[in-house]
């Protein structure tokens, strides 16, 4: 009975023994399945993460290195010039031929489909191909590249009319002259052919890994690249964003990152997600999440069955149990070794697999003696060594890196870190060129060695390209220093001499009376102020050509502003016979503009209006209109004058050009005046718009900011144009003295003749000889030329006067001819407290020193 009652406690505990080992076994499996499934999951994530990056990485880097092609092609004066020499004639066959073979060598050269150039209505003017018209969606994207100025890319998309994919590059060509309309390279290339592919890779063997775009259009998700399980879905498959249905990636677009869900298959899969820089494209990439899980499955299956082996073990007897648990520990010990040489070898296939079949240069070096352990296909084309070569050598012994200390420096920073990525280094080619590449490395373990594991990607062709890029921004650069040096030298050479003539005419108006002869140095006075006038107009040019020009808008009453300049056109309409009236419809209406750039658009516009009218007169508007919901305050200058042809219309914009050019031109000038108009206007944000008849008369219609708020302007005091004696100093023995250094003799006969009868003044040719006169002598103010030829500047002289304290209450004056107000500006900070610039007439002269002395009271 106690051997029963035993038993059956035994048995009993044996049972109790079973079930809390089962347990035990069921929730330490299921601990164990939740821990390592997170850990795969993490795992492979990260793979998947790396692998989106490089593809996000490649996608972007091909949209900059596409779109930086295209901004050098479009904006290259070669492409422009053949351009516009075509569009000007474009029956000359030979020009279309040659053209159409240069864009033949960029299509070959960059890898495009077709090249074509287009007007701003899809109008194909030629292609490198046979493509002949757009659909709408082209057509939308062509509006949008004319209104930014700016190159911008389709996104891939289907086009209506041939049903093929396309991605496409839009570019419009730079037309600095305006002789013709807007144009654009139109960049194709065939995503099933240079896109498609490279996201159908997946590195290793996988199968349902894969890498896809989509992209949000409204309330559904687009496919744009073609699916590894779908054929035909690129542009074709849409998943509405509401749909219950709806696959779970729908529902996850808008988190980019890590996410569990399902896809297009109605299959789980963990999949990372991002955004396409440049783009509005996500990147996909994923992996089925039984796939990922086969190898945890499995082992916990074999886990479930040893475990429930043993347990039946143990249930049928406890001697038995220690028996048959030997040789399940050994089986289980047996079990484990195969699964892990199992996995070793899958993960040595799978490295191997990676490591030879990668295009980029892989190598294993042994980090001690640096030999070469392994190599892959990708190092012979990165060095152009063979596999015999490099086998049993080493990085430094065949001379890869440029010298043994930037290995060293190289590796040294590797043991430090224990990876590096994305370096870019400088590599030797077996003939000796240097190359460059992007190098990344890692420390690892390779048949029992410490190995260094390093990847190299050759980017020598888009370091290459920057150089290229860089020498020539800094050729342009040096352009534009040469011609702002012109351009001063010309303002110098030109305001000096102008200065002399101007001043001696102005002298002899007032001393002579014969009225034959003075009508001559009328005639002389005359002919230097249309000089001058059109030496400014080329200045204004050259400064807004070198972008020097910065806008100061401020808000001002428009009528106000432009009835200033108005008033000085009426003696010239008069002398012609001519009628000038301004009208406005609300004389407080305000507009943001530069008063600089206002005053030059009212002088061009008026001044051209009188030129051109022989009968009739001449109106100024002012007031305010909407257009396309915009309030604009508007000047509309309209003449009954010549008028202008529709032909002669697209060119009275450009430099230099008039609508009667020739030999035979009716009409003085230079063709300046207004494109100068119509690059404040663009400055100022605004329009400018010309209607006319010719024989019939001209109107010019400049649209400007509209502001709502009035401003209160300053009262100006009417001041008379001729020059009032009263308010210089009587002539008195008690002068002022001046000192006067100036090399030109005309300008210095000039300054002397006009302020001699008012103040004591001291002429001197160098700048040597007015340190002189100034260590001995004492003056009230300093009047300096800049340039004295030869010997030191007036600015030399300047300084030195600014290093005595004696001085350093008295004005120092720079007279120069260099007109500019960075000139102005240098000058003032160089010591000198004054700026007057040549030339300037009499009254002008009298009343700066005038009024030089009485800001010294």
């Amino acid at each position: 009975m106690k051997r029963f009652l035993l038993k059956i406690k035994e048995n009993m505990l044996l049972a109790l023994l079973f079930c809390g080992m089962s347990f035990l076994l069921v929730v330490g499996g299921v601990v164990y399945y939740k821990y390592e499934a997170e850990k795969i999951k993490k795992s492979r994530y990260k793979e998947i993460h790396s692998l989106a990056k490089l593809k996000s990485d490649l996608l972007s880097g091909e949209l900059r290195e596409r779109q930086s092609d295209i901004l050098v092609i479009s904006e290259s004066p070669i492409y422009q010039d053949a351009v516009q020499r075509w569009l000007e004639n474009r029956k000359d066959e030979n020009l279309k031929k040659k053209l159409t073979e240069r864009l033949a060598v960029v299509k070959k050269r960059y890898n495009y489909s077709e090249i074509m150039l287009v007007d701003s209505l899809g109008n194909v003017y030629l292609t490198t191909g046979d493509h002949q018209e757009f659909d709408q969606f082209f057509k939308a994207r062509l509006r949008e590249s004319s209104y930014s100025g700016s190159p911008l890319h389709t996104g891939i998309y289907r086009c209506q009319l041939d049903h093929e994919i396309h991605f496409d590059f839009i570019s419009q060509l730079k037309n600095e002259q305006e002789k013709s309309d807007n144009v654009f390279l139109v960049f194709r290339t065939n995503p099933e052919v240079q896109l498609f592919p490279v996201l159908m890779k997946w590195p290793g063997v996988s199968r349902s890994g894969e890498t896809i775009i989509i992209s949000r259009k409204g309330d559904s998700l687009v496919y744009l690249s073609e699916l590894r399980f779908k054929q035909g879905a690129a542009l074709n498959l849409r998943v509405s964003l509401d749909s219950d249905s709806a696959p779970s990636l729908s529902k996850d677009i808008n988190s980019e990152g890590m996410s569990i869900g399902i896809d297009y298959r109605g299959k789980e899969v963990l999949s990372d997600i991002s955004r396409v820089p440049g783009t509005d494209w996500f990147l996909v990439s994923k992996i089925d999440t039984e796939e990922i899980f086969d190898d945890l499955n499995f082992k916990m299956v074999v886990f479930a069955i040893v475990g429930l082996l043993g347990n039946i073990v143990l249930f049928m007897g406890f001697a038995m149990i220690y028996s048959l648990n030997s040789k399940t520990h050994y089986r289980r010990l047996y079990e484990q070794e195969k699964y892990q040489k199992q996995k070793l070898t899958d993960s040595e296939e799978k490295f191997s697999k990676a490591f030879y079949s990668s295009p980029d240069a892989i190598l294993i070096t042994d980090m001690a003696s640096g030999l070469i352990v392994d190599f892959n296909q990708g190092l012979l084309d990165l060095t152009g060594y063979t596999s015999e070569e490099i086998s049993g050598g080493s990085s430094i012994s065949l001379k890869i890196w440029k010298s043994t200390e930037y290995r060293d420096m190289v590796v040294a920073r590797v043991l430090e870190a224990g990876e590096l990525s994305n370096l870019q280094i400088e590599y030797l080619y077996k003939d000796g060129t240097t190359r460059y590449g992007l190098f990344s490395a890692k420390q690892m373990e390779f048949a029992g060695q410490k190995c260094l594991l390093s990847v190299v990607k050759d980017i020598t062709d888009r370091v290459e390209m920057e150089i290229e890029l860089r020498d020539a921004k800094e050729k342009a650069e040096e352009l534009n220093r040469a011609k702002a040096s012109f351009f001063a030298n010309m303002s110098h050479e030109l305001r000096t001499p102008l200065h002399g003539v101007l001043g001696f005419s102005e002298i002899l108006i007032e001393d002579i009376t014969d009225t034959e002869t003075l009508e001559v140095v009328h005639s002389i006075h005359r002919s230097a102020l249309r000089l001058l006038n059109t030496l400014n107009l080329i200045l204004d040019l050259a400064r807004l050509e070198a972008n020097k020009e910065e806008v100061v808008a401020v808000n001002m009453h428009l009528y106000k502003a432009v009835k200033d300049d108005f008033e000085t056109f009426e003696a010239f309409a008069k002398s012609k016979g001519l009628y000038l009236e301004l009208f406005t419809d609300d004389p407080e209406i305000c507009a943001m503009v530069d008063p600089r750039f206002l005053g030059s658009i009212v002088n061009n516009l008026i001044n051209n209006a009188i030129k051109f009218t022989r009968f009739g007169g001449i109106r100024v508007e002012t007031g305010s209109i909407e257009e396309d919901g915009v309030r604009w305050s508007y000047l509309r200058v309209t003449d009954t004058g010549i008028g202008i042809s529709e032909k002669a219309i697209t060119l009275i914009f450009d430099e230099f050009r008039q609508a009667s050019e020739g030999f035979g031109r009716s009409f003085e000038g230079t063709g300046l005046g207004l494109s100068i108009v119509k690059r404040y206007v663009t400055l100022l944000g605004g329009k400018i718009m010309v209607d006319s008849k010719l024989g019939k008369g001209t109107t010019f219609t400049v649209l400007l900011p509209y502001c709502e708020k009035k401003i209160v302007e300053k009262e100006i005091s009417d001041q008379t144009d001729e020059y009032s004696e009263g308010i210089l100093p009587a002539a008195s023995d008690k002068k002022r003295k001046l000192l006067l250094v100036e090399d030109d003799d005309a300008s210095a006969w000039f300054i002397t003749k006009v302020l001699e009868k008012y103040y004591e003044i001291e002429s001197v040719r160098t700048g040597e000889e007015g340190l002189e006169l100034i260590s001995s002598k004492c003056y009230d103010a300093f009047l300096l030329d800049i340039n004295l030829g030869k010997g030191i500047t007036g600015v030399d002289v300047a300084q030195k006067i600014s290093e005595n304290q004696d001085f350093i209450n008295i004005p120092v004056v720079a007279i120069t001819a260099f007109g500019s107000s960075e000139q102005e500006e240098l000058l003032l900070k160089s010591g000198f407290s004054h700026y007057i610039s040549k030339p300037f007439s009499k009254k002008e002269l009298l009343t700066f020193v005038n009024e030089l002395f009485e800001e010294t009271v």
